[in-house]
């Protein structure tokens, strides 16, 4: 693959969950927790468990994990994801949406639109 045609992707990552999905000059803010899952591809079973856990859902309302459940908490659709997915994955907060129920939602307080630091 000639370099020209090599896509460059650019992070801001910092070991804060403040400002996370947010736009800085173009640059994507994410928290080291979420990149480190993303990049080890966490696997569906401790997806499931740190859903729970975050949720404190009580042990007795816990279904049993089966795979058809697991299939649900899968960050890519199979175990080797290529980068191309990663970053997809990233983008669209799927490990937050699988953990939270929800996609992260950026920081209120402050609100940086795409381009308008330049």
């Amino acid at each position: 693959m000639p370099y020209a045609a090599v896509k460059k992707v650019t992070l801001i990552v910092s070991n804060s969950f403040e400002y996370d999905h947010q736009y800085f000059n173009g640059h994507l803010k994410i928290s080291w927790h979420e990149l480190e899952s993303v990049m080890n591809a966490l696997p569906p079973l401790l997806t499931f468990e740190l859903k729970h856990r975050a949720q404190s859902t009580p042990v007795q309302d816990i279904p049993e994990p089966t795979p058809a459940i697991l299939d649900q908490y899968r960050l890519f659709p199979d175990d080797t994801p290529s980068v191309d997915q990663m970053l997809v994955c990233i983008e669209q907060s799927r490990y937050w949406e699988l953990v939270l129920g929800e996609p992260m939602k950026p920081t209120p307080v402050f609100t940086v639109k795409p381009g308008c630091l330049s």
